[in-house]
């Protein structure tokens, strides 16, 4: 990691980037490109931030102290006037892209799109956001085009025969680690994570939560179960965890997920596919022992019987004997655990946003 930063090239030094990113509470996304922006400063390069003006209240409430500059617009008009001041021009969800369009002729700026999902998968086929999705792709021939993992980019290539360059994934690895020194008993209640985001059905929760009560019924007070990820302006979480014995701590920014995660023995998620898995890889980093969709781009880090185990979510009945197994034996699970934080430690924001850098700037 180290002797990557120090081999930044010249040129690259106070060259400006801007990350569109409209959001308002701290997700998944938005986490990725905030770390990578980081570790672009820490490079020497000048990355910032624009996002609404209507989210700005929140946005800061979720990331207080953020060290990356931030401006916000109150407008699409407004987003195109401050881009004009930067080398790099960065959409961030398919719905950013048309806000750049006005600049297709600035042939001395590079627009990209970091593509952090195939977002068609987002919406019902007859949703008109599923064609705008689809066709964010292609709407400027010269964007550049990229993504986190080579199941995301098969998917881009599958459904548009556009390639998107592979920049790996990335966790920050500063933040997620453990901190907390674990007594090995085996007569231990063993701490179950999961996230339960019922805004995002991609995310399973009614399926995560099908897992739980199962666990629940055959391990009783064998297993603590915590989740989090709901969101206060969503959905409510599904009407069967009313059967669960469980804390659910609902949406955490950054800092509240990592000191949460340090104390999970297995993470659960049951989505129905993973572009990449930030959720599991940051457990991952905190020690835990994961067990994740076998759909997607999870493979990207996760080892299969290696450093995490990789199921058919759409097999409720595959997760459970797969957590049981895990539960009952202290062994392999210490096993997946540490070689889980050995390996997840490879994947430094750093490196991603180095492949990123080398894509988007001119040689």
């Amino acid at each position: 990691r180290h002797r990557l930063i120090s081999n930044v090239p010249h040129h690259w030094n106070g060259r400006r980037i801007l990350f569109v990113l409209p959001v308002s509470e701290a997700g998944g996304g938005s986490n990725v490109v905030i770390t990578e922006a980081q570790a672009m400063r820490n490079m020497g390069i000048q990355a910032e931030i624009l996002n609404l003006t209507g989210f700005k209240a929140a946005f800061e409430s979720s990331y207080p102290d953020l060290g990356i500059p931030v401006q916000y617009a109150s407008s699409p008009e407004e987003i195109v006037n401050i881009s004009v001041d930067y080398d790099v021009v960065v959409a961030t969800a398919n719905y950013t892209v048309p806000w750049l369009r006005p600049l297709e002729h600035r042939t001395d700026i590079v627009l990209a799109y970091y593509i952090q999902d195939y977002e068609p998968l987002f919406y019902d086929e007859g949703d008109p956001q599923y064609e705008a999705a689809r066709q964010s792709y292609n709407l400027m021939p010269r964007m550049k085009l990229f993504t986190k993992t080579e199941w995301n980019s098969q998917e881009v290539d599958k459904h548009t025969g556009l390639i998107a360059q592979v920049v790996g994934p990335s966790v920050d690895v500063d933040l997620f680690r453990p901190r907390t020194q674990y007594l090995v008993d085996e007569f231990a209640r063993v701490r179950l994570g999961a996230m339960l985001r019922p805004s995002s059905p991609r995310r399973n929760a009614t399926g995560t939560v099908e897992v739980l009560l199962e666990l629940q019924r055959r391990f009783r007070r064998g297993v603590e179960i915590v989740t989090f990820g709901s969101e206060s302006h969503g959905p409510p979480l599904p009407e069967e965890s009313a059967g669960l014995d469980f804390v659910d701590y609902g949406h955490l920014p950054p800092t509240r997920t990592a000191a949460l995660l340090e104390t999970v023995d297995i993470f659960v998620d049951m989505s129905t596919y993973q572009a990449m898995g930030l959720t599991a890889m940051e457990a991952m980093a905190c020690g835990a022992a994961v067990v994740v969709p076998e759909r997607g781009g999870a493979a990207s880090f996760a080892q299969h019987e290696q450093n995490a185990v990789l199921v058919d979510t759409a097999d409720p009945g595959k997760a459970v004997e797969a957590v049981s197994e895990l539960i009952r034996d202290l062994g392999r699970r210490r096993g997946l655990q540490t070689r889980a934080v050995m390996d997840i430690n490879g994947f430094y924001p750093e490196k991603a946003a180095f492949n990123i850098l080398n894509y988007v700037f001119p040689q």
